[in-house]
């Protein structure tokens, strides 16, 4: 059973990575109300940049958007990159303007829950992956609220991580990390029952710890729930 399972989830992840593969566009038009019109189709919820060409071989990002599903996309005041040294660009953008849609989907952090189901997923996956004691520690310095979209989106900013996938009691879930948007979903059975809480990690540490001393319910698939 527990074989099967992880054939299943390593079909998902293949899944996964098929559906978020990364997209050149070029902006057809500008809107009024902050959208663009794309030349191509781009999956709802999938994230990316709007980069101009000022000539001489001078290109440079100038926003960040996220698509509305189809041709249209609407302009982000995210930003991608938590980086003070980059310039804030103000140029508006252009018909002709390059598009790159998941600029950072090669990046990918992989929570699961334990070590056999994560690390069949590693080896199989055509990504460069920041691993989740990565994030435990960036939870532990900046005492962010762990399995939160928006602490998976600002360790997402500092690790230029494009992907979140989430191992759940019945699914692969595939998150764009700056649009928080699930990009795809596995259905999963025979999840194992054991679990690392609050996720796999290669350190000792404890729920306490990470969740603090009022948090009653720290069981991993509890706390992947509401990514179902």
């Amino acid at each position: 059973m527990r074989k099967l399972f992880l054939c299943i989830i390593i079909s998902a992840l293949g899944f996964a990575d098929g559906m978020v593969e990364k997209i050149d566009a070029t902006v057809q038009e500008v809107q009024s109300d902050g959208k663009i019109v794309l030349n191509v189709d781009v999956p709802k919820g999938m994230s990316g940049v709007v980069i101009h060409n000022y000539g001489n071989n001078l290109e440079a990002i100038t926003h960040n958007i996220v698509s509305n599903g189809g041709k249209t996309a609407q302009i982000s005041n995210e930003k991608m990159l938590e980086n003070s040294k980059l310039p804030d660009i103000q140029t508006p953008i252009k018909n002709g303007d390059k598009v790159l849609i998941g600029q950072f989907y090669k990046n990918m952090l992989i929570i699961a829950p334990n070590a056999q189901v994560y690390n069949f997923l590693a080896n199989d996956a055509q990504k460069k992956l920041s691993h989740p004691d990565e994030y435990a520690v960036y939870l532990l310095s900046s005492g962010e609220k762990p399995m939160s979209l928006e602490s998976f989106k600002k360790f997402a900013k500092l690790n230029s991580v494009g992907l979140i996938g989430i191992v759940t009691s019945n699914a692969f879930v595939t998150i764009d990390a700056m649009s928080s948007q699930i990009l795809s979903k596995t259905t999963l059975k025979d999840a194992p029952k054991e679990s690392i809480n609050p996720f796999y990690l290669r350190f000792d540490t404890t729920s306490k710890e990470l969740f603090g001393k009022d948090l009653k319910d720290n069981n991993y698939y509890e706390l992947v729930k509401a990514f179902e």
